[in-house]
């Protein structure tokens, strides 16, 4: 319940930092994932806030094969979770070369690193400023998909199987754990 809770708050932030962008420049949101109870609460707010379609969409029947196209054909992926262990999406809109904007606190910044921008999961404005800061400026937006891209090389399976090899073959053989 608490899981549930956590995703309905974090929906409402993205909708309250939408609401505050300018609308003339501000892109669409659309917000993906399952059903768990939350789409009526987000629903409401997008009524409150005075947003409609032309401004932020619900996906919730996303199937996992159309989830990379998604992401692809975003200019921006938002990931505001805090209940993530490491943030796999992170590095697969990285991966893709979609600029990332992910919840700050530290859980998160294994799988964005210093390619992905941070904005507290619970303040709208550091949402919307981040948002602003990033989509009005091409030339950002292009350095974090270059830097981006060349983070997530890093959880590559060969290269990550390959330093899991190097710390078993450093533990055999006594010897001091690779950096």
């Amino acid at each position: 319940e608490r899981h549930r809770a956590g995703r309905e708050d974090l929906g409402q932030v993205l909708l309250a930092a939408l609401a505050i962008l300018n609308p003339r420049h501000a892109l669409p949101l659309v917000l993906v994932g399952r059903d768990g109870g939350t789409a009526a609460a987000l629903r409401a707010s997008i009524a409150e806030l005075g947003l409609d379609e032309s401004r932020v969409r619900l996906l919730h029947e996303v199937a996992s094969e159309d989830l990379p196209a998604v992401v692809q054909s975003s200019a921006l992926f938002l990931y505001p979770s805090v209940v993530e262990g490491f943030g796999m999406p992170i590095v697969e809109a990285l991966t893709c070369g979609v600029p990332v904007i992910a919840a700050a606190g530290g859980h998160l910044d294994d799988a964005g690193g210093p390619a992905a921008r941070y904005a507290d999961p619970h303040d709208p404005t550091a949402w919307a400023l981040a948002i602003a800061e990033t989509t009005g400026d091409l030339t950002r937006a292009q350095a974090m998909s270059v830097k981006g891209m060349a983070w997530a090389e890093r959880f590559d399976g060969a290269e990550v199987a390959g330093r899991l090899l190097a710390i078993y073959d450093a533990v055999l053989d006594q010897r001091a754990l690779p950096g």
